[in-house]
């Protein structure tokens, strides 16, 4: 058999020096012999699986292997799609979806053996993946550069899709190797689109609910007032897993004896059952999620709220809270609210109501946390949440979907990668914050950093009578004052005037775009004959040299990003996207991709300045009223005025009392 060792390494050293020098330094072990057939080698694995000898067919590997490749089968124009290829093997599979797939934009392959990928280096002519630009390969001696996939998977081009492919016989012979690459790669992907869809789709509905929460300025509080307020003392972390249902009864034993932090989801079904928890974390910025904690089910019960800026207002406005707590992340784009309110312990981006439960018992410096109802998993197949939670998302039910991971008992669970990642996001922030994390969940999948225990002998063992949380929380500073407020409104009215600054610099843009268009669409016909830039007319040459230089100049004004995230994602779209084989549709796509963008900012700034005023007429009002209800100079007509501030604002609880 010829050995491709050298003329594959000098390849290698070209494309990724990095990995070339690890390979260089690595010593391969034995991992079977490779054996000759009538086209290309196979692999016969010294320590095969539970189900292959061998890697690829004894006969024929590529003919099989062609016969059999799904990604081959698939009609779909794969245009701007990425393939993931989980395990390099002997290369065959990524060589044939680029030599039969030229569709595809880009290849990336994650090989955690680098004895497997030495084994490819050495048999298998592997140059024309090392010397393809549309290749990435992540090796590694049982770890993969997570950062750099990132990276690769957040280019523009990838954003339509991706397609994950694993080799049934890789899989089988790594075993936990290869199935933990694959559910990284694939929560990575999921977490990545989401975060950038929630934005790009609703960023102008989280800075609206932004806008409508802070009417309740003087009704709430910022997180930072319960730091370290249950320092040394063990809380109860409650999540709405299938399994939360099992433990209903204990929890009713110990709601005397511990603090109980409850996410959303599962407050209904803790009602239900008699147990009322101190604290509640929600984070939907979705007005639909709001029926999670809907008046008609709580009923009078009030409870302490802790909540992200940006949720649905319908959440925070509607219940008889104990006390608000407003959270504001650390990837929030509204820099000068955290400035002006003195925000000191910003959250980590939670996508979880789980993750943000944790967050929030890290940052009280609970210890213990006791996790109950964390089942990240699918163990019943009748639902995806407890009993009696108001929302379920029908993960039960899509089978094709499952992943099984090793569960709180060490047998096999079925689960799917939001809840994975959701898992994995919930284990990296337990490692960066010290304490001791038990898992008293009944089932669902283990998680890693926890001591498993059960329940009954950690309530009958572990705690004591609890410190009245009311008590604690009195100790510490209150609500936002009248003088937090006048300050507030002072910034706000500050950021507005910088916001219509960079409103003229845009309308200005704007005009000079209007007048490129008509001037390029004039000359049509000249411009046609013109292949070179340097032959155009030299007002449109100059004009589009000043378009350039003025979108350069536009000041950035971080505020609004949230607002115009989907309008220039439109704009990017397009600039990516539309062919331009010609000068003048060169040109032409310039200006459309310049319209769009300022479009966006136009619009962006105008919600901005909008809503700003809106807000801090709303505080000012309610301001001068609530002074003179203080002085107690207010007449009849400033209480009718107040209730209808309140009732606009959709402020129903204010209004009432």
């Amino acid at each position: 058999m010829h050995n491709f060792r050298d003329v594959n390494l000098e390849a290698l050293k070209i494309k990724d020096n990095g990995l070339f020098n690890r390979v260089g330094a690595h010593t391969p072990r034995d991992i079977g012999d490779v054996i000759p057939t009538r086209g290309l080698p196979t692999l016969k694995f010294r320590q095969p699986g539970k189900k292959y000898q061998h890697a690829y067919d004894v006969t024929d590997p590529w003919t099989a292997l062609k016969q059999w490749m799904p990604i081959l089968k698939n009609k779909s124009d794969l245009n701007a799609t990425g393939c993931v290829f989980i395990g390099m093997g002997m290369g065959y599979t990524p060589l044939m979806a680029l030599k039969y797939r030229e569709d595809l934009s880009r290849i990336i392959v994650l090989e955690p053996c680098l004895d497997m990928f030495w084994l490819a280096l050495n048999h298998v002519d592997l140059r024309p993946l090392l010397r393809s630009d549309k290749v990435s390969i992540l090796a590694g001696d049982g770890e993969i550069d997570w950062q750099a996939f990132n990276r690769l998977i957040n280019d523009q081009q990838f954003k339509l899709g991706f397609i994950i492919s694993e080799y049934p016989p890789l899989m089988d012979w790594g075993g936990e190797l290869y199935s933990e690459v694959k559910n990284t790669a694939a929560t990575t992907i999921n977490q990545s689109f989401s975060a950038l869809s929630v934005i790009t789709r609703f960023g102008e509905k989280l800075f609206q609910n932004r806008m409508s929460n802070l009417t309740m300025l003087r009704q709430s509080s910022p997180i930072d007032r319960l730091h370290n307020i249950l320092e040394g003392r063990p809380v109860i972390l409650i999540s709405a897993g299938p399994s939360l249902s099992q433990s209903m009864e204990a929890l009713k034993q110990v709601q005397s004896k511990v603090i109980l932090i409850a996410g959303d989801s599962t407050v209904v079904p803790l009602l239900q059952n008699g147990i009322v928890p101190d604290i509640v974390i929600t984070l939907d910025f979705r007005d639909v999620n709001a029926e999670k904690l809907s008046p008609e089910l709580i009923g009078k019960t009030s409870f302490n709220l802790v909540a992200t800026v940006q949720t649905s207002s319908m959440t925070v406005k509607r219940l008889p809270l104990d006390q608000l707590f407003f959270s504001f992340q650390e990837n929030d784009t509204q820099e000068w609210l955290h400035h002006v309110l003195n925000i000191k312990y910003k959250m980590s981006a939670a996508d979880s109501v789980a993750l943000l439960s944790l967050g929030v018992a890290q940052l009280m410096a609970a210890d213990p946390i006791i996790l109950v109802g964390h089942d990240f998993a699918l163990p019943s197949s009748e639902t995806d949440h407890v009993k009696g939670a108001v929302i379920s998302h029908g993960w039960h039910q899509q089978k094709d979907r499952f992943i099984s991971v090793r569960g709180v008992d060490g047998s096999p669970v079925n689960t799917i990668l939001p809840l994975l990642g959701f898992k994995q996001d919930f284990e990296r922030m337990m490692g960066q914050h010290d304490g001791a994390y038990i898992n008293a969940t009944v089932s669902g999948a283990h998680i890693e950093g926890t001591r498993v225990a059960d329940f009954k002998s950690i309530t009958e063992n572990g705690l004591s009578i609890k410190t009245s949380l009311k008590d604690l929380m009195n100790s510490s500073s209150g609500p936002y004052t009248a003088s937090d407020v006048s300050m507030f409104i002072k910034a706000a009215n500050e950021e507005v005037v910088k916001a219509r600054k960079v409103i003229n610099q845009a309308k200005k843009i704007s005009n000079h775009i209007k007048k490129m268009e008509s001037l390029v669409n004039a000359k049509r016909k000249s411009i046609l004959k013109i292949n070179h830039p340097a032959q155009l007319p030299q007002n449109i040459r100059a004009g589009m040299q000043k378009l350039q230089k003025l979108r350069a100049g536009l000041s950035l004004f971080m505020p609004m990003e949230e607002i115009v995230a989907r309008m220039i994602d439109e704009a990017k779209t397009v600039n990516e996207t539309q062919p331009a084989d010609t000068l003048f549709k060169q040109i032409q796509k310039d200006i459309l991709v310049s319209k769009l963008e300022m479009k966006g900012h136009l619009h962006g700034l105008e919600v901005f300045i909008n809503s700003i005023n809106s807000l801090t007429a709303y505080l000012s009002a309610e301001d001068e009223i609530l002074n003179k209800l203080e002085d107690r100079t207010s007449g009849e007509n400033d209480f009718s005025t107040l209730t209808g501030i309140y009732l606009e604002a959709g402020d129903a609880n204010k209004a009432s009392k």
